[in-house]
């Protein structure tokens, strides 16, 4: 029932949604017949032809011109005014607000970042949560059954007609060509799909019988014996608005007029009136079968005063009345650009169960990438890592540098930084890309800084502009500091650190940095002539230990994995991937009066997308955030380079 309610919603909704711009688009074509009156008859015929464009395909697309909402938004603005349904509670949405004073996260099923909305939104097309009240989808499938009856009712009343004209044909004696004589029938009228045949009653003057049938041959050369059933089959599914019966009430007398136009454009006025004539002598008593173009359907009066004022329209009149026309549609038919909250247009982005899934993991591990500043665009700073690995990070536009302070901005793959952009829906124009170097970067690209920025320019397509260098900065004033720390608990990235927690991590290529938080014994490299300059001792902070219990302990386990470890080959794999130079990673954890330690020696430089699994993948991304928060230290800076760019 709720699965059948949805669908029958969903098909209310984008009905609706058409009717609404339909409308709209019909007051707007009465508006031109009143402006241009008798005259431009022939275009009104291309309103009712885009008219019909829209009844027929009835999904929205976006233009700067469009002011009418798509169905999508108005089925949003309904579904988003219904109250929840009583013992059920909506599941909370995790989200970070920079305004909070309380510093704490927040938790709000209604409240959602613009980037949240796309994401949220989608799954629950297909997964309505169930509910005990079974009443609410009564209503949309009374309407929808209300709906279907009065669009059987009016295909029957058109079949049927269709038959007893059919029937009345069978007697018709042939005349020549495709024209038929039918006695007691209506003067002329043109019926069949495929092979239309024109039909007249016999006896008829010769004169306005030549008139009739060309009339009739008009219609036909220009598919008004399609259009007219076509229209009505349109209303059959639109019967409920009462505007479209105006839109097909005036559609069938601009067909007529626009033939008589065609026909007497050529004549001279002696035709013209013979033409009138014929009009006010056989004008009436067509078929009363909706669909079937006959000689009488409109009345006699206007016509002839239509055909007895004709004045050819000026080329430029035409065209000018045609583009009006397109133009309205345009605006009419089209919804208005999605808007993000810089004013920008907003491009939608579907995303796979794979990229959903990953969204979700990202928010919580990293909720401040979500909550950026983007009303001024936003940067992406990108160095290399490996031989095809890149990091990024992504900061407001608004910040001239970039803050590596206590994990402000992290690091992260090339993949997850192009999900996270795609959630804020800036267009390309607003995100810009710079390189930066670190020591990994300027062992593989040495100083070439056009090498480095035509390297990230293809590794996101081209889609975005190639900035200058980013501007690092590490060291900061302690009024900075404790911004950091406030904004850091703001992000919900409150843990409570065992008593006995500490860590000790090599890391680098051939592992020649290391780092031990419990004696804070700092090493830049081992390899030096004089190893005492490339030595501090540092304590890191209470939010910096946080962050490495989070990422250690609660986000990875880091105790379920073995003690020797290669997170990029499997212990069976055939084949191994492997780098010249490599890198060592070695890791011990004391936490809860437990220690573990595992090595990662020799292995290959690597993006965590390359490892053999999702644990694997999750390991290595930690080990490569824990890096970054040691490498991000002002000491760690404050050291010489190293002798060597790869040590």
């Amino acid at each position: 029932m709720n699965a059948l309610s949805t669908v029958v919603s969903g098909i209310l909704m984008r009905l609706l949604n058409v009717s609404i711009s339909a409308g709209l688009f019909v007051l707007a074509a009465v508006g031109f017949r009143l402006i241009f009156r008798n005259r431009l008859k022939r275009v009104r015929l291309v309103f009712w032809a885009l008219l019909a464009i829209r009844l027929l395909v009835p999904v929205s697309i976006e233009s700067p011109l469009g002011i009418v909402p798509g169905a999508e938004t108005v089925i949003t603005a309904i579904e988003g005014n219904r109250a929840a349904p009583s013992g059920t509670t909506a599941a909370p949405v995790e989200t970070a607000d920079p305004g909070n004073e309380n510093k704490q996260p927040v938790n709000s099923g209604t409240e959602l970042t613009p980037a949240e909305i796309q994401i949220q939104v989608r799954p629950s097309e297909t997964q309505a949560p169930e509910t005990k009240n079974s009443g609410a989808p009564v209503i949309p499938l009374l309407l929808g059954a209300v709906w279907i009856a009065g669009m059987a009712a009016f295909l029957v009343y058109f079949v049927i007609g269709q038959v007893r004209v059919y029937r009345k044909t069978k007697g018709a004696t042939q005349k020549a060509g495709n024209v038929y004589y039918l006695k007691d029938s209506p003067n002329a009228f043109v019926f069949g799909f495929f092979r239309p045949r024109i039909y007249v009653q016999p006896g008829n003057d010769s004169t306005a019988e030549q008139y009739v049938i060309l009339h009739e041959k008009t219609h036909i050369a220009y598919g008004d014996h399609i259009a007219k059933p076509l229209a009505f089959l349109l209303l059959s599914i639109y019967w409920f608005h009462p505007l479209l019966w105006v839109a097909y009430h005036l559609f069938c007398r601009d067909v007529e007029y626009a033939c008589d136009e065609r026909v007497i454009r050529n004549m001279e006025d002696d035709g013209r009136a013979e033409y009138a004539a014929a009009i006010l002598r056989f004008g009436e008593g067509s078929p009363r079968v909706q669909g079937i173009a006959g000689f009488g359907e409109t009345g006699r009066k206007e016509r002839i005063k239509a055909v007895l004022n004709y004045k050819k329209p000026l080329p430029w009149l035409i065209v000018i009345g045609a583009a009006a026309a397109v133009i309205i549609a345009v605006v009419l038919f089209t919804g208005p650009l999605k808007k993000t909250d810089a004013g920008e247009s907003q491009m939608e982005h579907s995303y796979t169960e794979a990229e959903l899934a990953r969204l979700e993991t990202l928010r919580k591990e990293r909720p401040e990438v979500f909550a950026l500043d983007a009303s001024e665009g936003l940067n992406v700073h990108t160095c290399k890592e490996g031989e095809n690995f890149y990091r990024c990070i992504i900061t407001p536009a608004a910040e001239e540098e970039v803050p590596l302070i206590l994990g402000l901005y992290q690091l992260m793959t090339v993949e997850d930084t192009e999900l996270i952009l795609s959630t804020y829906g800036l267009p390309d124009s607003r995100v810009t890309l710079h390189p930066f170097f670190n020591i990994l970067s300027s062992y593989f690209v040495g100083n070439d800084i056009e090498r480095l920025k035509a390297e990230i320019g293809k590794l996101f397509g081209g889609k975005y502009a190639v900035g200058e260098e980013s501007k690092i900065r590490y060291h900061y004033t302690e009024e900075e500091r404790e911004e950091a720390r406030r904004r850091r608990e703001q992000w919900g990235h409150r843990i409570t650190l065992p008593e006995d927690f500490s860590f000790s991590m090599t890391f680098g290529v051939y592992g020649v940095s290391s780092y031990d938080s419990k004696s804070g014994k700092l090493i830049k490299t081992r390899d030096a002539s004089d190893t005492e300059k490339y030595t501090a001792y540092v304590k890191l902070s209470e939010d910096q230990l946080k962050e490495a219990y989070r990422r250690l302990v609660m986000d990875i386990d880091f105790w379920q994995y073995p003690e020797s470890y290669d997170p990029f080959n499997a212990p069976d794999a055939e084949t191994k991937y492997m780098s010249e130079p490599n890198q060592t990673i070695v890791v011990t954890v004391n936490a809860d009066g437990q220690q573990k330690t595992v090595n990662c020696r020799g292995i290959a430089f690597g993006s965590s997308e390359q490892c053999f699994s999702e644990e694997a993948r999750a390991f290595l991304q930690a080990m490569y955030d824990l890096q970054n928060l040691i490498t991000a230290l002002p000491e760690w800076e404050a050291l010489p380079e190293p002798e060597h760019y790869y040590q």
